[in-house]
């Protein structure tokens, strides 16, 4: 049997590709993932303010996070002792669904207990900001602007930017969050199956 040379050319391609590209690296779907844990503030689960399995408004699975932005408090998932590089997983992609529509949150990466970079997250929402009773796709490219930022990372937040009290908190909903791996070019957006 006489294999054709593009087959035999597409086939060596393609099984280089698959060995060669790194894996994305699931941070939350329906649960955390990869060694993620939750540093949210103010304080550990149970909180009032964040529910890391919602069954309701869900974008994929069984579960989504729920969020109660207010008061400046932040959602946060990190790695302790376990840093990642932005050469390594140079984009973030995730699903955002607001409750009202316009809701303000500041996404920041941290490394040590430092924050080393910060930027509006409706900067990196399909159409400029975070919309109401719909999932929108979020994909943050770490150097690029505004974050504009490369190095090590071992904690990534989601703050309240607008600083509203408590009793009138922005309802935000998130979920399928992961970073993309360096090299996945035919999956660059990580929203293919």
């Amino acid at each position: 049997m006489t294999v054709h040379p593009l087959r035999a050319a597409l086939a060596l391609a393609l099984s280089f590709a698959a060995h060669n590209a790194a894996a994305d690296l699931v941070i939350y779907d329906d649960a955390l993932r990869n060694g993620f844990v939750d540093l949210s503030w103010p304080g550990p689960l149970p909180n009032p303010d964040m529910n890391y399995c919602a069954n309701f408004h869900v974008h994929q699975g069984a579960c989504t996070i729920f969020y109660k932005a207010h008061d400046w408090n932040g959602l946060s998932f990190g790695r302790p002792g376990q840093p990642l590089s932005t050469a390594e997983y140079p984009q973030l992609t995730a699903w955002i669904r607001g409750d009202a529509g316009g809701e303000r949150l500041t996404v920041h990466l941290q490394s040590g207990g430092s924050v080393v970079a910060s930027a509006p997250l409706e900067a990196f929402v399909a159409g400029g900001t975070i919309g109401n009773g719909a999932y929108q796709a979020v994909v943050i490219p770490f150097a690029a602007p505004p974050l504009g930022y490369a190095g090590a990372f071992d904690r990534i937040d989601l703050q309240d930017a607008s600083g509203i009290g408590g009793g009138d908190a922005q309802w935000v909903f998130i979920d399928d969050i992961r970073l993309v791996a360096a090299g996945d070019a035919i999956f660059v957006s990580g929203f293919e199956p």
